[in-house]
């Protein structure tokens, strides 16, 4: 019951007594957040930063690492590293004096491979004939006086085949505005580069067939086409292969150029050209030209438009998307133009030109970035040693200046370079390496084995030892193994080898296998990226029969595109977490953390004044 004295309510009428505040956000957002605004920029911020990241991760390994082969390099025929090999043009020397003063040069500078010009204009001036028209002299002569210098120097000949005679072009050639174009019998071509591979079998182990065929100045002026060049390789490859069955073809060396055609086209069409037109089995060895084209070699940037170093990498993608990996690239031209001071005469059309220093160092850096990084390069050709005409008979002409010598034999600051770069390549990098190979040290009885065509080196008794100096991460050897077979003891950078089994003699790896086959014993794995020395002793009963080594590099810092696209996919997921949850609440999908507000409409929740 209600008491009587207590004070009686007054009822309120509508409109009447005091009315609720409205609602206001707390501040700092409900139990301690950040406003509702600020959490919108917050999670949009997080959102664009962290997508960043995961793009950036993709882009950045991309960069650094295209093109780049890690691990075990591709089965390429061995070469031993990185051949260094250079242009030369010793037809046209007028003096022998000459040609041994540049065998003797080239000897220095350890350059292994010379690309020399064997004109069949010259060769073969009429069908069958081989003399001179004027003279009746032998045209045999001069070329046989300069493989056999070579030869006795050591040095390996790319036999560069693309000079035709006029007899063997179709009489409807414009032969005043075309002075080189593709013979009319394809045969006619295909049979003289296999008499040269007869006659100069054992001296000259490889043969290009033309050159530059995807530019109109070296096709006749006549349309650009992969599929009729696919059919020259096709007649060529057999012939030479019947009359030198060690000899390697290797196809024209490609110039760079991004140009859609007609009158030029650009080497990766024309590569993939090559591959429909089912001339993969026509060639051992694929060659594109690489120049710097001005810039530095260290650019990587790389896209079908930009002409520059890195470029080659796109030849290489199109090799193994054709299946194809398996072939060396070899670099047929490869350099910087360095004009001299205040030049004055035509501008160069390889990009702007650099200083001899500079043109130096890049050609160090490439090559540099070439063996660490592209196992799949097996030889880079330097355009070029000397030029036979001196400056003064093309005043205007800035190509003279790619030499690493001058006319009169001094040498510029690239000779020097590479020459040093060449002194001290003493070391396998990645990729497999001969058993002939000059930088395998054996010692101890060795000697050579065949056994069902394949070659082997074999130990044939106690104290037989190799040592090789390598560069990277991993190394394998490939050997005979059964099951009479016994153990190979191995050092690195003269110590045990962690991970292999050991005895009394130090760490090993074990040939007994239950049947006779090769197999690839691991020596090494995850070792330092850097400089190592390998040791083999071969068993006391000297039973090794050595197939081969090969050596790999796993990559640097592999893990840091990974954290970097991990810590953007997580950052994105919460900050779009972030994002939908400010809006869930802003649009009144959630409810709002704190004091129930008043409904309203849109995002009137937002307004925090009082």
């Amino acid at each position: 019951m209600a008491d009587p004295g207590a004070p009686r309510a007054t009822p309120l009428l509508p409109g009447a007594g005091p009315r609720p505040r409205p609602y206001v956000a707390p501040r700092g957002g409900a139990r301690g957040v950040a406003p509702a605004p600020a959490r919108l920029w917050a999670s949009i911020v997080l959102v664009a930063l962290s997508l960043g990241l995961v793009v950036s991760s993709a882009g950045l390994d991309g960069y650094l690492h295209r093109g780049v082969v890690w691990g075990d390099p591709p089965a390429a025929p061995a070469t031993g590293g990185l051949i260094l090999g250079m242009n030369v043009f010793l037809e046209q020397e007028p003096e022998q004096a000459n040609i041994q003063k540049t065998v003797a040069m080239l000897k220095a500078a350890h350059v292994t491979f010379v690309r020399q010009t064997f004109s069949w204009a010259e060769i073969e001036p009429a069908p069958g004939i081989f003399a001179d028209p004027k003279t009746g002299q032998s045209t045999w002569a001069k070329y046989d006086n300069i493989v056999d210098q070579l030869h006795a120097a050591g040095i390996g000949i790319l036999a560069r085949v693309d000079t035709i005679p006029r007899w063997a072009r179709p009489p409807t050639d414009d032969f005043a505005k075309w002075d080189k174009g593709p013979p009319q019998d394809f045969n006619n071509y295909a049979n003289f580069v296999a008499t040269l591979a007869a006659r100069y079998r054992g001296k000259i182990s490889h043969y290009q067939v033309w050159n530059e065929p995807n530019l109109q100045g070296e096709w006749g002026g006549k349309p650009i086409s992969p599929q009729q060049y696919g059919l020259l390789l096709k007649y060529t490859y057999p012939k030479v292969k019947a009359a030198d069955p060690a000899a390697l073809v290797v196809t024209a060396g490609l110039a760079q150029t991004a140009d859609p055609g007609p009158a030029n086209m650009n080497e990766l069409s024309f590569i993939q050209g090559l591959y429909d037109a089912g001339a993969k089995d026509y060639f051992d060895i694929l060659s594109v030209m690489d120049y710097g084209i001005g810039a530095s070699p260290l650019d990587r940037r790389v896209s079908p438009d930009r002409v520059n170093f890195s470029r080659l990498q796109l030849a290489r993608d199109i090799m193994v998307r054709n299946g194809d990996a398996a072939k060396p690239i070899w670099v047929s031209e490869y350099g910087w133009d360095s004009l001299p001071p205040g030049w004055q005469g035509r501008p160069s059309t390889w990009g702007p030109p650099v200083s001899e220093d500079t043109q130096a160092r890049y050609m160090i850096e490439g090559l540099d970035r070439m063996r660490d990084e592209w196992p799949w390069v097996g030889a880079v050709f330097v355009w070029a040693f000397r030029f036979p005409d001196p400056p003064s008979a093309h005043p205007d002409d800035p190509a003279p200046y790619f030499a690493v010598v001058n006319h009169d034999f001094t040498p510029r600051p690239a000779y020097t370079a590479l020459q040093n770069w060449a002194q001290a390549q003493a070391i396998a990098t990645a990729g497999p390496i001969g058993l002939g190979d000059a930088r395998l040290d054996y010692q101890g009885p060795w000697r050579d084995q065949e056994v069902g065509g394949k070659q082997y080196r074999l130990a044939t008794g106690p104290g037989a030892t190799l040592r090789v100096a390598f560069r990277g991460t991993d190394a394998t050897l490939r050997a005979r193994t059964g099951p009479s077979a016994g153990r190979v003891y191995v050092t690195i950078d003269g110590r045990p080898v962690p991970g292999l089994p050991a005895d009394a003699k130090g760490t090993y790896v074990s040939l007994r296998n239950t049947e006779v086959v090769d197999d690839d014993l691991t020596l090494a794995t995850g070792l330092k990226d850097g400089d190592h020395l390998l040791e083999l002793r071969a068993p006391d009963d000297g039973s090794l029969a050595l197939a081969g080594l090969t050596f790999g590099r796993r990559q640097p810092f592999a893990w840091v595109a990974p954290l970097l696209f991990g810590t953007g996919l997580a950052g994105l997921f919460a900050g779009l977490l972030l994002l939908f949850h400010t809006l869930a609440l802003g649009f009144g999908w959630l409810p709002p953390a704190g004091p129930e507000p008043p409904r309203r409409r849109g995002l009137a929740w937002w307004d925090t004044r009082e």
